[in-house]
């Protein structure tokens, strides 16, 4: 365990910070492949004779697990970067040495982004189309080589047109001085300059990320409702109906289901609040600053004063997210909207549904990161950082926002704010957590909240799109959960049981 807030006679260098947190990313890579393993084992069994589809889904999804890793370490050493009175750690006091920290991780961001869209368009459909048979004998196997390699080549097209597109779409270019943009975003105006191979990945990236919040909407909205209610209710399989086993299974789902509608009030509350407070979606309803209480961003920001409990935190939300999308993909299937191509059931997926569940799931790994900014705005963008601040004792602009430090309780006057630089004559100074309207050179952003940014403001209709699908997901939970509540349960068929139970 780390503790978070340390004064300047810290014995922790980063140097030791760096070994420490390599290994615990080491540490979660080799817990994402065992988890992985144990997920597409359960759903394969004895079907998949074949190692290649088990082998390449178990390495694509653990690749594409990598990005999420990197988050609760990009948020830690931000965090890290200042103590609890607002001032710079003193390896982090030159600028130059905060800025090779942030390139570092964009560098390890971008790597893990490029190693997921290289196994989402290449590997994948070779694995795919080179299987075109479940029993595939080695001559069979040889003639299918040519045909996957060209349907291959189309993935990679696809690809390469996205980039393309990237390339000549305009983007919004960088403020104008003295404008309303240079203000709201000056706290990262060195951020928004980009290359252009930059803004082309970007815009890739984000076209990929809306198909996966759109799988997202519709496969992980309905898991995380049918799920927990349909485990409630009990299954009337007459194999499934030991009263042991469904009074424990029970109570777990009930504590599932209670996680679970507080992780939609949060992200209903987190759109109204972005409705409300945001810029606007000309910034793809970037908000300044926080106005309500989130009671998961302020249990993130809690933990995390002893590392790495919030990186356990996120990894169970993480967990979460894919067994409910595993439900969804079970209770709807795969394919075409209204067609059902693919069957995804426990012990029973073939090869080629697999390698589609796979991908699917990739695309929904990919946009995690953008609900983790929904749902944790204050601590995957600015982490647990202060700044020092001029105030006086007028009225109240904007409530402060709570901290689990402990002698933020123990202000209790009212302020307003000028956000001057600590370093003018004020007659009295402030502790403040950090948000959008903190002085520029203050507060330090996470490379992931920074790659966010760019796209809502160079690519504004992208944030737009991302804000309204959210909405969409609400609407879909609450629908589904409605009709599962009231939709009477399935009674068992001895019919439809007696198969099952002579194939098994």
């Amino acid at each position: 365990m780390v503790t978070m807030f340390r004064d300047e006679s810290s014995t922790f260098v980063p140097q030791n910070i760096g070994i420490l947190l390599t290994l615990l990313f080491f540490t979660y890579v080799l817990l994402s492949a065992l988890f992985f393993t144990f997920l597409v084992r359960y759903l394969t069994g004895n079907v998949v004779s074949d190692r290649v589809p088990t082998v390449v889904s178990i390495v694509a999804l653990t690749v594409a697990s990598l990005p999420i890793g990197l988050v609760p370490i990009d948020v830690f050493i931000v965090g890290y970067m200042k103590n609890s009175s607002g001032q710079f750690q003193p390896w982090a006091i030159d600028s130059r040495d905060r800025h090779d920290f942030s390139t570092t991780l964009l560098c390890a961001y971008y790597a893990s982004y490029i190693a997921t869209l290289f196994t989402t368009f290449v590997i994948i459909p070779l694995a795919y189309f080179f299987h075109k048979t479940e029993t595939a004998s080695s001559g069979r196997s040889r003639q299918n080589i040519l045909p996957a390699l060209c349907y291959t080549g189309l993935c990679i097209m696809i690809l390469i047109i996205l980039l393309s597109i990237g390339g000549v779409v305009p983007t919004r270019e960088f403020p104008t001085p003295n404008s309303t943009l240079e203000e709201q975003f000056h706290i990262m105006l060195d951020d928004l300059k980009t290359s252009e191979l930059e803004d082309m990945f970007s815009f890739a990236l984000s076209a990929i990320r809306i198909v996966g919040l759109a799988l997202i909407t519709t496969y992980v909205g309905i898991g995380m409702v049918l799920g927990p209610i349909n485990h409630i209710r009990g299954y009337p399989d007459p194999r499934t109906e030991l009263a042991g086993v469904r009074n424990r299974r029970t109570g777990i789902q009930i504590e599932i289901s209670s996680i679970q509608q507080n992780r939609i009030v949060i992200s209903a509350l987190t759109c109204i609040l972005r409705a409300m407070f945001s810029w606007g979606e000309h910034v793809g309803y970037l908000m300044p600053n926080v106005k309500v209480l989130n009671p998961l961003d302020r249990l993130s920001l809690f933990i995390q004063r002893v590392f790495p409990l919030d990186f356990i935190l996120l990894i169970f939300l993480v967990t979460f997210l894919i067994l409910a999308a595993t439900s969804g993909f079970q209770k709807v299937g795969l394919g075409i909207p209204w067609i059902k191509t693919y069957k995804i059931k426990p012990w029973k997926t073939k090869s080629r549904s697999l390698l589609v569940f796979t991908a699917n799931l990739i695309l929904i790994l990919l946009s995690v990161d953008i609900l983790l900014l929904n749902l944790l705005p204050q601590y995957t963008t600015f982490s647990s950082q202060r700044y020092i601040a001029c105030a006086e004792n007028k009225t109240l602009q904007y409530p402060l926002l709570p901290t689990p430090l402990p002698d933020s309780a123990k202000e209790e006057k009212v302020h307003s704010l000028s956000h001057s630089s600590p370093k003018d004559d004020c007659d009295e100074s402030l502790v403040l957590p950090c948000d959008w309207t903190a002085p520029e050179g203050q507060c330090v952003m996470t490379r992931i909240s920074v790659l966010w940014a760019r796209v809502c403001y160079k690519t504004w209709y992208f944030g737009a799109m991302f804000y309204c699908i959210t909405w969409i997901f609400l609407v879909v939970v609450v629908l589904e959960g409605c009709i599962a509540t009231f939709r009477p349960s399935r009674r068992s068929n001895s019919a439809m049981i007696l198969p099952d139970l002579e194939s098994s």
